[in-house]
């Protein structure tokens, strides 16, 4: 495991390393964040750990383009299935990361650490609590707009920046870790299976539909910088990609509201 740490390659291998090296950078980030600039922690973290995670996604978006310069005859889901799983795990490993340490520091210097994250929360709960009294389907619309504004958001970082769209992915997963932590802490540890399955229920859904646009932009970027959009053949395989995994997006966004509006609340 060592190994894996300051080999990029090897930690692309399977889904396991790339979650153990997600902790170990999420982890080292937070610590070296609150250690050096404890005032900006919050931030930082995040930050440091998406800095530390590029070389994953660098590599992920990489192949990528090989699929997009190859006439692969592959399903869409099947080309790209392996990069989805690479994304999925890396969510998952900060998640886990930024939830432990949550729980593990006392109230105090947790919400120092992770301030920013627990006044998104408070803004969650308010619009939580807000959606219990006003009509159930506007409250649905609220979820759908915002989940809509984040999708776009990941699709221009990604088309500009490439692999800057791992920024989208490691912020949701300091919030969806910094609440499962919290309410971990104050409901007790044995109540940790059923948080995370009300926040993971819908979250790995959204999650899987900013990948898939991430994915997008990705491939537009690569295609953008390669010129592959001057050769017919492969600009028509391109936009139908394009095409398909934004559909899958926009779907998986919907799933997710539905989710956290009519399930999640149950549990």
């Amino acid at each position: 495991m060592f190994k894996i740490l300051f080999n990029p390659k090897k930690a692309q291998r399977n889904i396991g390393e790339i979650i153990f090296v997600a902790i170990f950078y999420t982890s080292l980030s937070i610590l070296i964040s609150y250690w050096v600039f404890p005032e900006l922690a919050s931030i930082l973290s995040v930050a440091f750990t998406v800095f530390s995670c590029l070389y994953i996604t660098q590599g992920i978006l990489k192949s990528e383009e090989k699929k997009e310069t190859t006439l692969d005859e592959r399903s869409l889901l099947k080309r790209h299935s392996k990069s989805i799983k690479y994304f999925l795990a890396l969510f998952i490993g900060i998640t886990i990361a930024f939830a432990f340490w949550t729980y593990s520091l006392n109230f105090s210097n947790s919400d120092q650490l992770f301030l920013i994250q627990k006044q998104v929360i408070d803004q969650i709960k308010q619009t939580s609590i807000t959606g219990e009294t006003i009509n159930t389907n506007n409250f649905f619309k609220i979820i759908v707009s915002n989940n809509f504004k984040v999708i776009f958001v990941s699709l221009i970082i990604s088309i500009f920046y490439g692999a800057g769209g791992i920024f989208i992915l490691t912020w949701n997963a300091s919030i969806m870790g910094h609440i499962i932590g919290s309410l971990t802490k104050e409901q007790g540890i044995g109540f940790f299976p059923l948080i995370t399955t009300r926040y993971f229920l819908h979250g790995i859904p959204e999650i899987l539909s900013y990948i898939t646009i991430i994915l997008a932009g990705g491939i537009i970027y690569s295609a953008i910088i390669k010129k592959d959009f001057n050769k017919k053949e492969k600009r028509n395989k391109i936009l139908w990609d394009i095409g398909i995994l934004s559909l899958i997006s926009l779907g998986l966004m919907i799933i997710a509201a539905i989710i956290e509006t009519f399930i999640s609340p149950l549990i």
